[in-house]
């Protein structure tokens, strides 16, 4: 039985981890306060043999070394999104190393808790609950196929619970192709109860059973306790062959920032946000179809004012949160969620140029001598050969990948700035060639675009310093060599 105590973050409780009816436990628990807030991990191995095991540890072992290391003023879901892309990486060079380990996965659910709310992240079907009372108020949705047969309604819950293919995942660390966690934002209040547990508590009993122990007003350790006693006398009454199962009780001892109930007044101000930035885009989209070519200074224009006035906006926001009151944390986070919506806006019409200049690879020459002294210049007194732009697009892309620093937050600033530097040598070329390779060069813009996060994503090597990932490198190599061929192209 293990205590779970955390004055920092304000909740206690208990967790539990018994082999079942298997020859061992692959099953993984770990916690620890953070930088960031209270950290709690859960991991079931799959694989059979050792690898289950070995997959388990080195998951939750690395996703809490990363997240321990991480700056106080770092973004949670950003750093639980790096861990995780981390450990995945981990069991990749885990089974370079040792073959026989080849198949090796593991699932994992998280929870990082601080004052504004708790940060949940799963992959596979570990689960997390959150208890209030007698009530399930959230609950993560299964990565499995049978998962997937429910939310299409071809199978119920219960049938989804005691199929033989509900240990089918789609999605883990390891041994599946998608590796990208799923993560939930969710809001606490004093006496809430979060439950993290593998497969081997929920798919041994029912859904109202399981809610029926799980809302047991008795403390957490008893709880723990009496609930894996439970699973084990079901389990060896059938046989004994019944699953690991783990189960960790924590219960928090204030309430969050985050409300549960968004006030009127603030639903209103998203609301108008949402309206604001849908006009934006509008806007934006009708003057590209009138203004035709990127490269038009009108509608450079007419993006410059877009973004001020969409600056003016976020700062009435921002102003706005202080008549809030309790929802102040909650308006933050929706701003955050709101400005990364501008973001994404900015990035369609950003493809939309660049799509603009493949369709019109000439520019009329009277029309270049109106706007030749007032043109945009990204790349600030640039005054090169194509050739010698292709080449600093490529060193941008290589510095991008072997940056490394012992700071997160300045990994992966500067692999950021340098990425966005690559992005102005790449707009510069497009003009500078005229559209004569459009296509080409509108290929590797979207991508950089379209995959910035991911190539963002960084991990810390054994000399502790945050590098990038071996997806992230490699989808970078893939640029570098498509930029390669561009140059060959390029006269």
């Amino acid at each position: 039985m293990f205590q779970i105590y955390s004055q920092k973050s304000r909740l206690r409780g208990a967790a539990e981890s018994k082999q079942g009816g298997r020859k061992e436990n692959q099953d993984n628990i770990g916690f620890t306060d953070t930088p960031l807030g209270f950290l709690l991990v859960v991991c079931d191995g799959m694989g059979g043999g050792p690898g289950g095991k070995t997959a388990s540890s080195l998951v939750g072992q690395y996703v809490m070394r990363y997240v321990m290391a991480a700056d106080m003023s770092a973004p949670r879901e950003a750093v639980m999104r790096n861990a995780i892309a981390g450990a995945e990486d981990i069991l990749k060079k885990k089974v370079k190393e040792n073959p026989q380990l080849a198949g090796m996965g593991s699932t994992l659910v998280a929870i990082l808790v601080d004052k504004s709310s708790a940060l949940v992240a799963h992959l596979g079907d570990s689960r997390c609950y959150k208890i209030r009372g007698n009530k399930m108020l959230f609950r993560t949705a299964d990565h499995s196929l049978v998962s997937e047969l429910v939310e299409n309604k071809t199978m119920t819950e219960e049938e989804a619970r005691t199929s033989r293919q509900s240990n089918v995942i789609t999605r883990a660390l390891g041994s599946t192709n998608n590796h990208e966690p799923q993560i939930d934002i969710v809001p606490y209040k004093r006496g809430d109860r979060f439950v993290l547990c593998t497969d081997g508590v929920w798919g041994i009993m029912s859904h109202a059973d399981l809610m029926h122990h799980l809302s047991s007003p008795m403390d957490t350790e008893k709880l723990a306790g009496m609930l894996s006693q439970e699973i084990d006398r079901i389990g060896f009454s059938h046989g004994g062959c019944h699953d690991n199962h783990t189960v960790a009780i924590v219960e928090m001892m204030s309430d969050s920032i985050l409300q549960d109930e968004m006030s009127n007044k603030l639903k209103t101000l998203i609301a108008a946000g949402a309206a604001m930035l849908l006009v934006s885009l509008i806007v934006n989209i009708v003057c590209l179809s009138k203004l035709g070519g990127a490269s038009d200074n009108g509608l450079i224009d007419k993006m410059r004012e877009e973004n001020v006035r969409l600056s003016e906006y976020q700062m009435k926001y921002e102003a706005l949160q202080k008549l809030v009151g309790q929802d102040r944390q909650e308006s933050i986070d929706e701003n955050f969620r709101l400005q990364k919506t501008v973001d994404s806006l900015y990035s369609v019409i950003e493809e939309m140029r660049v799509a603009a200049l493949m369709e019109q690879p000439e520019q009329k020459k009277d029309k270049e001598d109106v706007h030749k002294n007032r043109m945009e210049k990204p790349v600030k007194g640039l005054s090169m050969s194509n050739a010698a732009i292709i080449n600093n697009v490529i060193a941008r892309l290589e510095e991008t990948k072997n940056f490394k620093n012992k700071e997160q937050r300045i990994s992966v600033e500067k692999k950021k700035a340098a990425l966005e530097k690559a992005m102005e040598f790449l707009n510069e070329l497009q003009k500078q060639t005229k559209g004569r390779y459009g296509s080409d060069i509108s290929s590797l813009s979207r991508r950089l675009i379209g995959k910035k996060q991911r190539l963002l994503y960084v991990v810390m090597d054994n000399n502790k310093n945050f590098v990038s990932t071996t997806t992230a490198s490699q989808e970078l190599d893939k640029l570098i060599q498509d930029a390669k061929k561009l140059k060959s192209k390029i006269k």
